[in-house]
This record gives C-alpha cells, sequence and structure tokens, in this order.
C-alpha cells in the first residue's frame, strides 16, 4: 500500500485526537481510533501501519570506547587535555 501519510499528519491526527480527547471526555485511545475512522481506517494501528516507517537510527554502543581509569582522567585534567576525556569514558 503506497504511503498516504506524512510524519506532519501523524503529529496532525495526534493533536486532532489530543483535543478530541478533552473535548468529548473520552480516553485517548479512543480518540485516536475515531481520528483513524475519519482517514477510513477502522483503528489507529492500521492507519499507523499505512504511514512511513520510521527512520532507524544507530548509536554506537558505549561499550566499544574504553573507559579512563582514575589516573588518566586526573593526567589528562593535570595536563589539560579535557578535550580528550569524553563523557562515556568518565
Amino acid at each position: 500500500m503506497a504511503n498516504p501519510f506524512s510524519d506532519v499528519d501523524i503529529k496532525r491526527f495526534r493533536l486532532h485526537a489530543k483535543h478530541l480527547s478533552r473535548s468529548k471526555s473520552i480516553s485517548h485511545s479512543e480518540a485516536l481510533d475515531a481520528v483513524a475512522q475519519e482517514q477510513g481506517f477502522s483503528n489507529w494501528a492500521l492507519l499507523m501501519k499505512s504511514a512511513s516507517p520510521r527512520r532507524t537510527v544507530y548509536l554506537p554502543s558505549l561499550k566499544s570506547t574504553p573507559r579512563r581509569s582514575p589516573e588518566q582522567i586526573r593526567e589528562a585534567i593535570v595536563l589539560g587535555r579535557f578535550a580528550e576525556l569524553k563523557p562515556d569514558q568518565v
């Protein structure tokens, strides 16, 4: 199925559901389903399946960066090599 909705559309649908849930005193999930039905889907989950797939962002593993020993940290501080200290190495 072709993707009929952009990320902006999905954000707009969510905001509409938020206002709908408050104005009609219904749960947010019921409001999401109502918005999906307005768009021709039986429920929110099916609408989301038709939306563009989320981009997956791969982050480097923190385990790949060796930890600094307290002595190495002190040495870097004393010698003024702060740029060498990365937050995940401390």
